[in-house]
This record gives structure tokens, sequence and C-alpha cells, in this order.
């Protein structure tokens, strides 16, 4: 019993872990993209306020 409990429960678990990995490597990549924005912005700001000096 136990054994077929454990055949039916292991491809749900690995989907289920596969698009929680997929989420979150989607999550990363936005979060990168959020943190590169961000510093190019303060690079872009900084470099005004070296030129306005």
């Amino acid at each position: 019993m136990r054994r077929y409990i454990d055949s039916l429960v292991a491809p749900v678990a690995s989907a289920v872990f596969e698009r929680g990995a997929l989420a979150e490597n989607v999550v990363d990549t936005i979060g990168n993209r959020a943190i590169l924005g961000i510093l190019s912005k303060q690079r872009q700001t900084s470099t005004a306020w070296q030129w306005e000096k």
C-alpha cells in the first residue's frame, strides 16, 4: 500500500516542486531586474550630481 501511495505522491510532489522552482526563478529574475534598475538609477543621479559640482 505504501509503495502505491508513494507512486501517486511522487509525480505530484515533483511537479509542484518544479513549479515552485520555476516561480522562484521568475521572482529572482524580476528581483534582479528591479535591483539593477535601482542601481542604474542611482548611478545616473550620482553622475548628474557630480556634473552639477
